[in-house]
């Protein structure tokens, strides 16, 4: 879902900016995710209105750790596993 390459003009000062910003709106899409589980209607809210988007973040922040990756760049802020969980598996 995300252009390959789509970060390659970045330096590693804005690869970090957009590491941090991405893990941001992935953070509030996993709350949004998670509140709106409990409701009826929570499992089809949240496939079409969040999801998508978490998916979406998810490829660029693979994509941003590629391409930090080849830019030999220092740790990217952000680009830890979100929440700090060791698996992603809770969200899907």
């Amino acid at each position: 879902m995300v252009a390959p390459d789509k970060f390659t003009l970045y330096n590693c000062a804005q690869l970090a900016e957009a590491a941090q910003a991405n893990a941001a709106r992935q953070r509030e899409l996993e709350l949004l995710i998670a509140k709106a589980g409990p409701d009826a209607g929570g499992p089809l809210v949240s496939a079409v209105a969040y999801r998508p988007e978490y998916a979406q973040k998810r490829g660029e922040m693979n994509e941003l750790r590629k391409t930090a990756a080849e830019k030999n760049c220092k740790s990217l802020p952000g680009t830890e596993i979100p929440g700090g969980r060791t698996s992603d598996t809770i969200v899907r």
